[in-house]
């Protein structure tokens, strides 16, 4: 059984105690998984970048917090370079958004590549500290 989950707690001088908080988790978690499956696909070559993007750019994505789709376009026209998620993303949101870049990204590089990028960007997502309180396995 896994321990409960607990916001972090600030102490007096306003640091926190070792605690990653839930917010914190599932936005760093979100991040990384965006960053990592690009990475992941960037190691396939060019092309499959360049697909990724167009499909990105000229599809568009099913997330329904427009602000947030858009971020995630503009980060892809912009070469998939300072992804920024907003601080007050939301659990539903983060997978929103996983969801729709990896549907995105079996379209670009064909749906077997695609689970082969998704299965290692879970195994190495798994390593970070926050997937102990925000399971990279919620996005999907």
């Amino acid at each position: 059984m896994s321990p409960p989950m607990r916001d972090a707690t600030p102490s007096d001088s306003g640091e926190s105690k070792g605690f990653v908080s839930i917010n914190s988790a599932h936005h760093s978690i979100t991040t990384q998984f965006l960053k990592t499956i690009i990475s992941e696909v960037r190691k396939l070559g060019q092309e499959s970048t360049i697909e990724l993007q167009e499909v990105l750019i000229e599809d568009g994505l099913d997330i329904s917090n427009p602000r947030l789709a858009k971020l995630i376009i503009d980060w892809a026209k912009a070469n998939f370079s300072n992804l920024e998620l907003p601080k007050d993303i939301d659990i539903s949101e983060c997978t929103q958004s996983a969801h729709a870049v990896y549907l995105s990204v079996c379209e670009a590089v064909g749906p077997v590549k695609a689970d082969v990028i998704l299965n290692k960007t879970i195994t190495l997502l798994n390593e970070l500290p926050e997937a102990s309180i925000f399971t990279p396995n919620k996005l999907l």
